[in-house]
């Protein structure tokens, strides 16, 4: 996939941050971006997410994204229905204030 197809819907401040991401990167860093990502938009799917940062969308789901909703750093567009197909994430406002 193109760098213009992956990164379409990526607000541009955050392009190169992706494009520098290393193909095995820490879970540290990636939770980082992925957090920044949902903070920059009202709401991210994980297939966004998934394109933007060149994964497998149930992987990322399972591994990142779970633990980050655990951690109440991401919230849920549709939280009494978790496996929602429309579901989005977004960064919790207490999440943002903390750093």
């Amino acid at each position: 996939m193109d760098w213009d197809t992956r990164l379409k819907g990526l607000p541009p401040v955050l392009h190169k941050w992706v494009r520098d991401l290393p193909a095995r990167p820490r879970r540290a860093s990636l939770h980082a971006l992925i957090l920044k990502i949902c903070s920059l938009r009202e709401w991210t799917t994980s297939e966004d997410l998934a394109r933007f940062l060149d994964m497998h969308q149930s992987s990322l789901v399972q591994r990142h994204l779970g633990a980050l909703v655990e951690a109440g750093l991401l919230e849920l567009k549709y939280p009494d229905n978790p496996r929602h197909q429309r579901q989005a994430y977004r960064t919790r406002p207490e999440a943002e204030r903390a750093k």
